[in-house]
């Protein structure tokens, strides 16, 4: 097990997710197509009919922050969003987790993104990382 595996895991064991973690990473299930976080979540929401104020709702995400993984202006959520955006789009927690696995190019077959590629997918938004993160809550 690399270096990188230990610490997705202990992570995982703080926030009390170290099965699902473990059985992701093993492959245990079925096995679903590969897809980023752009792809799997909007086609979730839609096939449920839900508008994206619901997903905040649920998820307690900013709507900011759904809307950027969902249109993939945002490519690296934490653990703690990946188990909210599960929470949220009612997904099972190991779906969500491969695609942003596979967002981020860290997936088995996931291609690499270049830090050039991700300032191109945000555009002219904000192309400043410190205020990536910054968000307001849904009202």
């Amino acid at each position: 097990m690399d270096a990188a595996t230990q610490i997705l895991l202990q992570l995982a064991g703080i926030h009390s997710l170290r099965d699902e973690v473990r059985a992701a990473l093993n492959g245990k299930g079925t096995k679903p197509k590969p897809q980023t976080l752009a792809q799997l979540l909007p086609a979730q929401r839609i096939r449920k009919g839900w508008e994206l104020k619901r997903i905040c709702e649920r998820s307690n995400l900013s709507r900011s922050q759904v809307s950027g993984l969902e249109d993939g202006t945002h490519t690296e959520p934490g653990l703690r969003t990946i188990q909210a955006l599960a929470y949220g789009y009612a997904l099972p927690f190991h779906l969500v987790l491969l695609a942003a696995m596979q967002t981020q190019g860290s997936a088995p077959g996931a291609q690499p993104v270049s830090p050039e590629e991700m300032v191109k997918r945000r555009g002219d938004r904000n192309p400043d990382p410190q205020v990536w993160g910054r968000a307001h809550r849904c009202e």
